[in-house]
């Protein structure tokens, strides 16, 4: 989760660059050939790359007030089969990026826009399994929420990037492998959404 957070904080083609180059091991002139640009120019969007992913800068600015209050109301309208209220929490060019691995049903593709996620997570929780809970909780130091099954084992990781007053992307793991550091639920108390 972390690396594709880290993934999203650079444009698509610093993403592209950063890619080729350190996990790949490309030379820049087989970059340039790839995204188009020139040597040059590679090697320095390959140093902003660097520089921003060292810096950990999110593309988006938010406040965690604004994240807990849109999470709050998202989790509620989920809750509430609230497809409006889904709507206007969501901006109109949010993407969703679901995770499971292979080894559990998700979506293969991003989803982009507001109406299709909505309509998403609108059918997966049709679909919930019994018992199904969510909690809010810490994620990489931000708000999210963590989905369990009724045996209070971890179903799913989902969190949000907020800017200017919407959801502007969401990301689900339900990958059970990259679940592990989850915590079972220890009791069904309220989850306070």
């Amino acid at each position: 989760m972390a690396f594709l957070v880290l993934m999203e904080s650079l444009m698509p083609v610093e993403r592209a660059v950063f890619l080729l180059r350190e996990v790949f091991g490309y030379e820049y002139a087989e970059i340039a050939a790839l995204v188009g640009k020139s040597e040059a120019n590679c090697r320095q969007i390959s140093h902003r790359a660097r520089r921003s992913v060292a810096a950990r800068r999110p593309r988006f600015e938010s406040s965690p007030e604004d994240e807990e209050r849109l999470m709050g109301s998202f989790l509620k309208a989920c809750a509430d089969g609230d497809m409006r209220g889904l709507l206007a929490v969501l901006s109109e060019d949010a993407i969703l990026w679901s995770d499971g691995g292979g080894k559990t049903r998700a979506a293969r593709n991003p989803i982009l826009g507001a109406q299709k996620i909505a309509r998403f997570f609108s059918g997966i929780l049709a679909k919930a399994p019994p018992g199904f809970a969510v909690r809010r909780a810490a994620i990489n130091g931000r708000p999210g929420l963590v989905g369990y099954f009724g045996d209070g084992r971890p179903h799913s990781v989902t969190t949000f990037e907020v800017a200017e007053g919407s959801i502007r992307a969401i990301r689900l793991v339900v990958n059970p492998e990259k679940l592990g550091a989850v915590p079972p639920l220890a009791g069904r108390e309220e989850d306070g959404g």
